[in-house]
């Protein structure tokens, strides 16, 4: 395995844009896709009971002070919002993994949505 910036050779090269092509890397890749399987699995789960416990949190303590002062209801949509947002980014990513070969960039944009 290489690094960031190693070249490679045109056979390599094809092996990563073919994989079903060659056995031995066939079977690695089938692999790494259900290691990424389990992963967003993981990811997606962390990620919804964090957010409706969070959500859930927020309505139980709308009554205090500094959650009045900052407007209940446009904090609580906004919060859903971006609860909505997020949950439907790693669904799309979760479905569309199956047939794509997955990329650093696409691990990072998840986090940062």
């Amino acid at each position: 395995m290489g690094g960031l910036f190693e070249r490679v050779t045109p056979l390599e090269f094809d092996q990563f844009l073919y994989p079903s092509d060659y056995e031995d890397i066939n079977q690695k890749h089938i692999k790494n896709q259900q290691i990424m399987k389990n992963v967003y699995f993981a990811i997606f789960v962390v990620y919804v009971i964090i957010g409706v416990l969070s959500l859930a949190i927020f309505v139980r303590l709308r009554n205090w002070y500094i959650i009045k002062q900052r407007n209940f209801k446009l904090t609580f949509i906004n919060g859903l919002f971006a609860f909505i947002s997020g949950l439907v980014t790693l669904v799309i990513i979760f479905i569309l993994r199956i047939n794509r070969i997955l990329s650093n960039e696409l691990i990072i944009q998840t986090f940062i949505i």
